[in-house]
């Protein structure tokens, strides 16, 4: 699966997709009142393990795979193994163009104390969803519609099944998509010597220098008790340099990550933090001709005497270089000793090569939305400031391009994730449509676009308002 933003021109709330991993958060409620959020992420390349001509059945034993749900103040999680893998029923045999999807965890849902409430299934119904046949969907795209008219003609819907509560066990799920932003990110450059030169491109005792930035919001793929966590990040961003070579991530492979471990212990102290890129970094010399190649890249830190609280998140900063905290590089052609490491991520001032657009003159068009819900279209492009001139064919422009709305009160709800893209090659410039529930609360919104890019890090954002009628 590529993992490039295409065009966005539907009236849906959108998934973030995550290379083959697809995570998906949802906000649902009982018939009490009584509100139920969680994630889904499940894997669109999953074994497929039968079918027939109306359903198909998969098998996700992914370490990316999970469900987990927020209840009654406790989080409660099924994490997909071989053992007992996520699994998923794809149902397409009703004749009227609908797609139902069963996700079932195969396994009781439990909180880390060991509190099990019992088993979940996920049902997501899509009504013109058979036009994609039995594949898994690389994305959940569907404006949930709740209350008793949900299941008429033309509607999708989609709803959480307990089957252990009683007597209220089913949840409608009235959203469906990313629920958080995943706009802020965090970067430290780095210094380091090298201590340990088993091939090239390391000698010893030479400099190398860099950066390593990740995303603040990131779905996690492994759990190790009450003291380990490892996140993955699926748009990974690292620049080192050492003698004559300079190495970056290639941004044209689709599959690469960074897993990023934090690490405590059992009294809640920050033991270390690593992480972990194992592609090869793309390097040349500065005549720009193949550097010798770099594998494994690990950033690892191991504090002996932590003091330090953590809850095991996303670290947004990492610790301070003191003489007693063992910070190192390891790669395959040998191993660097931290000298420095400065948190940047606030001072990225590289001019943007881009501009993003915005055309609001599209028939139809009404940035007032009604208070019973209503649709919102315009048309955005990320446009070159300067036309482009490729130096040969293969050559790139990546971007990560995100698109996130501002509520009245602050809140920011993430509609598309940020997702690289090669303008070169997939030029993001298309008319944009989507619905407004009728539960949003009334009140002026700020939809925001923005782009990163890669080699530079510099930023390009645009905003557009509308407003929600009480």
């Amino acid at each position: 699966m590529n993992k490039t933003l295409g065009v966005i021109a539907c009236s849906m709330l959108t998934s973030s997709v995550y290379a083959k991993q697809v995570e998906t958060p949802f906000t649902a409620m009982f018939t009490t009142g009584e509100v139920v959020s969680g994630v889904l992420s499940y894997d669109d390349a999953a074994r497929m393990d039968q079918s027939d001509q109306y359903s198909a059945f998969f098998k996700d034993s992914s370490a990316g795979s999970y469900i987990e749900v927020q209840l009654g103040g406790e989080t409660y999680r099924a994490q997909a193994s071989d053992m007992q893998p996520l699994e998923i029923h794809v149902h397409t045999g009703m004749g009227d163009g609908r797609r139902d999807i069963i996700f079932n965890p195969n396994q009781s849902l439990i909180s880390q104390a060991g509190v099990s409430i019992g088993g979940m299934d996920i049902i997501v119904s899509d009504a013109d969803g058979a036009r994609s046949q039995l594949q898994l969907p690389s994305a959940i795209d569907i404006n949930p519609v709740t209350g008793p008219e949900r299941f008429n003609p033309g509607n999708d819907w989609a709803e959480l099944y307990f089957m252990n509560r009683s007597p209220d066990n089913i949840a409608e799920i009235s959203e469906i998509g990313s629920s958080v932003s995943d706009t802020g990110k965090v970067s430290y450059q780095f210094e380091a010597v090298v201590e340990f030169a088993q091939q090239p491109p390391f000698i010893q005792n030479q400099i190398g220098k860099g950066t390593i930035t990740w995303e603040k919001h990131l779905p996690k793929v492994n759990q190790y008790g009450e003291t380990g966590v490892e996140y993955a990040d699926y748009s990974p961003e690292i620049t080192f340099t050492v003698g004559d070579y300079t190495y970056q991530v290639d941004p044209n492979l689709m599959d690469d990550k960074v897993t990023l471990g934090v690490h405590g212990t059992p009294e809640g102290l920050l033991q270390g933090v690593h992480m972990h890129y194992t592609y090869p970094l793309q390097g040349v010399d500065s005549q720009g001709m193949p550097a010798p190649e770099l594998l494994d890249f690990s950033l690892d830190i191991f504090i002996p005497q932590p003091n330090q609280t953590t809850d095991l998140s996303v670290p947004s900063q990492l610790p301070v270089l003191t003489p007693d905290v063992d910070a190192r590089i390891h790669t395959q052609a040998g191993a660097l000793k931290l000298v420095s490491l400065e948190n940047v991520s606030d001072f990225v001032t590289a001019e943007p090569k881009v501009f993003i657009e915005v055309f609001t003159d599209f028939p139809d068009t009404n940035l007032v939305v009604p208070a019973k819900g209503g649709k919102v279209v315009f048309a955005r492009d990320v446009m070159f400031k300067q036309p482009p001139m490729p130096a040969t064919p293969d050559e790139t422009f990546t971007i990560r391009y995100g698109e996130n709305i501002t509520w009245p009160n602050g809140f920011v709800y993430n509609r598309t994730g940020s997702k690289k893209v090669d303008l070169f090659k997939a030029p993001v410039n298309a008319p944009l449509s989507f619905y407004v529930p009728k539960h949003w609360p009334a009140g002026k919104y700020e939809y925001n676009m923005y782009s990163y890019e890669v080699d530079t890090g510099a930023v390009a954002t645009k905003t557009i308002t509308f407003t929600k009628l009480k």
